[in-house]
Order: C-alpha cells, then sequence, then structure tokens
C-alpha cells in the first residue's frame, strides 16, 4: 500500500469511516489518578508471539533464579522445565494474565536478614548481577549517574548560589584545593541535581515497614574526565544536613538518600511518566486520527510496536493498591500517581529536544563541562534522526500547503493536545513542513533514544545497596551515623527482589532503532532509510571509540541497543 495523504485519496469517505470506527475502539482514558491509558486494548493490538515469548523466558528465567538463591542449583533447573511447560501452556494474548503465576510457581521464602551489603548479591545466582554490584561504593561512580545514569536529566549549570542551597567557600574547599568557589561558578564549573519535586512528600509503609523520603540537592565539579561530587544537602533548606565525600559513614548515607530520591523521579516521571505516558497520547491519538494509508501513521506505527499492550501490563501490574508503585516506591500510590500526572500535564514535548534540553539546563558549554555521555551521544542520534524525519517529510509534503490541507494531522493534533484526550501541552496548529518534522522528530527521539537511555539503564543500576527503589529508614543526622543506622536505610530483601522481578524483564529488545521491517515499504524513502541506517552504524563505531576512553562505558545510547518502540 503506498502512503497516501487524505486530500489525493479517491477514496477519502472510507478512510473517514475507518477512522470514526477508529475512534469507538481506541478510547481515552484518564480513570487512573489522570494517568492516561486506552480504555481497551484490542486483540491486533496485544503483542505478537515472539512479544510474549521474550517476556515469559526473561520472567521465567527471573523465576527459576529465586528458587536458585534458596534451592540447589539441580532443583533450580529443574524448576526452569515446570515453568517453561506453563509458559508454553499459555497462549500469547493469555500470558499477561499469568505473569504472577509464574512467579509464585516457585513458592521460596525471600525473608532473608540483611545486615551487609553483600547480603544482596545472593539475588543473582542464575542471572548476571547489575553492573552498579561492581562500583556501587565508588564516589566516581555516583557522580557518573549524574552523566549516564538511568536519569541524567536533572543536571543543570549553577551560576550563583541560591539561598536554599548551603554550599558554602569552606565546603567547596573540602573538595578543591586549587579552585575557590567563587572562580568555579564564574567558569560554569558548578552543578546541580536538585530533586525539589519531591518536597513535602512523605513516605508510605509496606508490610508494616515504614518508608521514607527527602527531596536532596547535589552539588558536583566538573573536571577533564567526570564529575566529582561536592556534597549531598538532604532538603530544600540551607539549614538542612550538608554531607560531603569526607564523612564517613554519613556519607554513605546521604548517598543512598539521594539515590532513592533519584529512583522516585526516574522510575515514575521519567520513564513511566515522560515516556511511557507520553507515547500512549501519541499513539491512540495517531490510531485515532491517522488512517493506515497516511505516511505519517505508517511511520508513528513501527515507533508504537506494543506500546499499548505495554501500558496495559503497567497499569495492571503497577498502578493498583499494592501494585508494584504502592510495594516499591517511597510515596503511598495516590502521591506517586499524582506526581506522574502532574509532570505529564507540564511536559511540554516540542521543547524536548536534546539542543533544547542541554541550552536551557546550561550544560550544552563543552569546555566547562567536557564530559556527558548523555549529551554527547545523544545530540549525534539527534542530528541523524531529524535528518531522516525531513526527508521522510518532505517526501510526502511536497509544500505547506499540503499540511494545512492534511484533515487527518490536524485532527491527529488536536486530540494530542485535548486537555482530556491527550493532554499534550503547546502542541497547536500544525501548518508547515518544518512543523510537522519539529513534532514527529521529538516524537520518534522519545519513543527511542530517550526512553531507551531510561529504560535499559534501569536494572544495570537498580542494585538495592547502590540505588534503592525506596529508603527504608530515616537516614543520617551527622551525628552518631552508624553501620546499622546506615543498613536500615535499605529494603528489606524480599522487596529487593521485587525490584529485581519488576527490573529483569526490561532488557527484552524486539525490535532495533532504525529497522523498520514491514512498515515502510515505499521504495520513494528507501535511499533516505538506508542513508539513516548507515549513518546509525558510523554512529555506533563512534560511541565505541568514545568508550573506550570514558571512566566507564555507556552502552545505552548504542544504536544497536536502542529499541524502536517503547515496548518493556
Amino acid at each position: 500500500m503506498i502512503p497516501t495523504l487524505p486530500q489525493d485519496d479517491p477514496a477519502v469517505q472510507a478512510r473517514r469511516d475507518a477512522l470514526a470506527e477508529a475512534r469507538e475502539e481506541y478510547v481515552f482514558d484518564r480513570s487512573v489518578s489522570d494517568c492516561l491509558f486506552a480504555e481497551t486494548v484490542p486483540l491486533r493490538d496485544k503483542g505478537s508471539p515472539r512479544y510474549w515469548a521474550e517476556l515469559a523466558e526473561a520472567n521465567v528465567r527471573c523465576t527459576a533464579n529465586k528458587a536458585a538463591t534458596s534451592q540447589p542449583r539441580e532443583v533450580a533447573e529443574s524448576i526452569v522445565g515446570k515453568l517453561e511447560g506453563l509458559a508454553a501452556r499459555l497462549k500469547a494474548t493469555r500470558v499477561a494474565e499469568h505473569l504472577d503465576e509464574l512467579k509464585s510457581a516457585v513458592g521460596v521464602d525471600t525473608d532473608y536478614p540483611v545486615s551487609s551489603p553483600d547480603d544482596f548479591r545472593r539475588a543473582f545466582e542464575l542471572i548476571e548481577a547489575p553492573v552498579a554490584a561492581e562500583h556501587w561504593q565508588r564516589d566516581d561512580y555516583f557522580a557518573w549517574m549524574a552523566l549516564a545514569g538511568p536519569n541524567p536529566t536533572l543536571l543543570q549549570r549553577l551560576t550563583s548560589v541560591p539561598d536554599h542551597l548551603g554550599l558554602t567557600e569552606a565546603c567547596f574547599g573540602c573538595v578543591s584545593d586549587d579552585l575557590s568557589l567563587a572562580d568555579a561558578l564564574a567558569a560554569g564549573r558548578v552543578y546541580i541535581a536538585d530533586y525539589h519535586m519531591l518536597a513535602g512528600a512523605e513516605g508510605g509503609v509496606v508490610d508494616e515497614y515504614q518508608k521514607y523520603i527527602c527531596a536532596p540537592i547535589a552539588v558536583y565539579l566538573a573536571t577533564d574526565t567526570g564529575l566529582t561530587p561536592v556534597g549531598i544537602q538532604l532538603g530544600q533548606a540551607a539549614t538542612d544536613l550538608f554531607a560531603q565525600p569526607g564523612d564517613g559513614t554519613t556519607w554513605s548515607m546521604a548517598k543512598t538518600a539521594l539515590l532513592a530520591a533519584d529512583s522516585q523521579l526516574t522510575g515514575l516521571v521519567g520513564h513511566f511518566g515522560l515516556c511511557h505516558l507520553v507515547m500512549e497520547a501519541v499513539v491512540l491519538s495517531m490510531k485515532r486520527n491517522l488512517a493506515e494509508p497516511h505516511p505519517l501513521r505508517k511511520l508513528l506505527d513501527a515507533h508504537t510496536q506494543d506500546t499499548l499492550i505495554v501500558n496495559d501490563i503497567t497499569r495492571s501490574s503497577l498502578t493498583p493498591v499494592n501494585g508494584t508503585i504502592d510495594r516499591m516506591m517511597a510515596q503511598p500510590r495516590e502521591a506517586s500517581l499524582h506526581m506522574v500526572a502532574t509532570a505529564v500535564r507540564n511536559f511540554r514535548l516540542l521543547e524536548s529536544a536534546p539542543p533544547q534540553d542541554f541550552a536551557r539546563r546550561g550544560v550544552d558549554d563543552t569546555e566547562a563541562l567536557p564530559v556527558y555521555p548523555w549529551r554527547d551521544d545523544q545530540l549525534l542520534l539527534w542530528e541523524a534522526t531529524e535528518a531522516w524525519i525531513r526527508t521522510y517529510v518532505e517526501t510526502y509534503y511536497r509544500s505547506d500547503d499540503e499540511v494545512s490541507l492534511d484533515e487527518e494531522l490536524q485532527a491527529f493534533t488536536v486530540e494530542l493536545e485535548g486537555n482530556e484526550l491527550g493532554g499534550m501541552q503547546g502542541i497547536g496548529r500544525v501548518t508547515t513542513r518544518d512543523e510537522v518534522v519539529d513534532l514527529v522528530a521529538r516524537i520518534v527521539f522519545r519513543a527511542t533514544v530517550f526512553h531507551a537511555g531510561i529504560n535499559y539503564s534501569l536494572y544495570d543500576t537498580g542494585y538495592a545497596p547502590f540505588q534503592p527503589q525506596a529508603q527504608f529508614g530515616p537516614g543520617p543526622t551527622g551525628d552518631d551515623d552508624t553501620h546499622e543506622a546506615w543498613m536500615r536505610m535499605m529494603p528489606p530483601y524480599d522487596i529487593a527482589y521485587e525490584v529485581v522481578e519488576a527490573f529483569y524483564p526490561l532488557h527484552v529488545r524486539i525490535n532495533t532503532l532504525g529497522d523498520y521491517g514491514s512498515y515502510l515499504t515505499d521504495p520513494a524513502v528507501a535511499d533516505a532509510l538506508a542513508a539513516y541506517q548507515s549513518a546509525l552504524r558510523d554512529i555506533e563505531a563512534t560511541i565505541e571509540t568514545r568508550n573506550a576512553e570514558r571512566a566507564f562505558p555507556y552502552c545505552q545510547s548504542l544504536p544497536s541497543r536502542i529499541s524502536n518502540s517503547i515496548h518493556v
């Protein structure tokens, strides 16, 4: 089927009739605390057999690993066979209903006492341990998270010390002998990650364990090799505790508190909200308003493959009372979901391109901040992706007038922005080819590069002593902070293993950036697509070279590791 704009299609009424039916089938539902989901997911969107096989395999492997933590390896391996048999008997469309059955089939006790961070290593008998398990105690690895972790989007340049930050010359002097705070600020070498979104948040309770949360601020000094931690303020007032690397156990506890806070914004806002729910708005608006022959529909179908079903799984497993969010995250369920919904409502898709984001945060100066893998790799990928989208758009829209005449595109943007529909602020009316490119390139980039940078980092860094999803002790006071007090901040073992079960399947990839398969078959774009794929291969080689020189390799931006759609 050759892609056709509605104004060029002699069967335009048939298109309109098909879209009227689609609007009956794809319905916006904001009943879960204003978080957007499809009311129901049609059978055609419930995933291929391969999708469910990959997901079931990951869950089987994780569940067998759970058995191996308390059983001899031979017993664990026999359980694998039983679980595989169970998964094989389920039809693809029913696997989602039985994921909990797969996990509970082992029935082993994981309520182990934890007295040392090393006790969490037992959670990885048959599956690879997270990368963070090797480096988690190192301060340079902690600082690396602000540059190339699962949430490298908070870092911002500090030009002066704000009133609510207790950073002084004396504090700065503890980590810098040859540079004053004033000089470092003037040179643009002081950076912060501010978790003010968590101000006023309160911890919930799970299995009678009280959870805690704070709204910290991390301060860093940029160097030629990365960032050096200057300190962590454990709150939004200048009088709050300011812990520094030389503070022994207090410093270890402060890092745990900050990374627990980071888990909230990473998992809930950055991943669930600004990736999954943003793309839910896109896929619903698209399926309701862009007919199947529409060239943008053909492109975006590839970038929304299995997005509806993974979000449906998310809705059923993460969002209910006592679901994953309620159990794993620090705040009670309703507070967590409210934070997500608010963040998505405030998000402006058209202002989300990497060059805009880096300039807004003041992290675009490569002399002041020479090492920032998230920035440097994303800019390569953004340039290549935007160029591909531009060529694609201009192939089908020969003038700006054709954009204005496209009734399906106009309806798509109206619903994408509609308050009770997609809810994406600032979309407006699209009337030029440049505006189409701006919108579509940002959609594609968020579904691919941006999501992959967060999603595929979650398991690598989700090692309980390093990045607990919630804090279970009150944190440091600066006085008499002990090893025992630090251990109380870490999750009970069984809850930590729930995090392993939630994050391990996130490694599944069923497609790869730039591989459009049967989605794009029009010869008119074949050369442009080949050029894009060639550019991605060149970027892969460039990033591999960069990784050989980096303190830690950053693999999430390798095109071969980026999925073409959000499906986990």
